[in-house]
């Protein structure tokens, strides 16, 4: 019996169906037996994600306007990586400065995990950004975030933090409430190195 495991399959033809900064592909494959099947996912780059924490333990958000949800939402700095951009920590404190005109004084890496599975290729790269430090005001750029109506709030890290285990948690998204409570437990169980 032929095992039966998508690993093994053939690229037959790839199409770019839409290329804007994020492309729609779909992905003819063959197989291990011999079947032909049709793959459509978004190809987006890879991104970051920094939980920012304050010497006196607030967490830096962002409120912003997401257009797909009609509505503001409150998540973490993040952004997508540079097509050329390798230093993940870099494109991290990158992000962090342009979106809040925070910097970090510890950068910690908390992991990469991949983001809806079976709909994109997407990683997410997630950073603590411990003892940030405001140096300036946010330099959104001038393709899209100028749009997101982005503002920064600050919050109580602990409070943020147990809100995530109810519904009247600010945080909608995901990944930005599993990076929260990824950066929760770094400190609960590095609480003597973080202090």
């Amino acid at each position: 019996m032929i095992p039966l495991s998508m690993k093994d399959a053939k690229l037959v033809k790839k199409e770019v169906v839409f290329h804007k900064f994020k492309k729609v592909v779909q992905d003819t494959i063959t197989l291990p037996d011999g079947k032909q099947l049709e793959w459509i996912y978004l190809d987006i780059p890879s991104s970051v994600l920094v939980v920012t924490l304050t010497a006196d333990r607030q967490i830096v958000l962002e409120k912003l306007y997401r257009y797909n949800l009609k509505q503001h939402v409150y998540e973490n700095p993040a952004g997508a990586v540079e097509e050329d951009e390798k230093d993940m920590p870099g494109a991290a404190r990158r992000e962090l400065l342009e979106e809040t005109g925070y910097v970090p004084g510890r950068l910690v890496d908390l992991g990469k995990f991949y983001v809806l599975p079976g709909d994109t290729n997407r990683w997410v790269n997630i950073f603590l950004s411990l003892d940030s430090r405001k140096v300036e005001e946010p330099k959104l750029d001038h393709v899209i975030e100028q749009y997101f109506d982005i503002s920064v709030h600050l919050f109580n890290f602990e409070e943020i933090a147990d809100q995530l285990k109810s519904r009247s948690s600010p945080i909608v998204g995901l990944e930005h409430a599993y990076a929260i409570t990824l950066a929760h437990d770094f400190i609960s169980q590095n609480v003597s190195s973080v202090l």
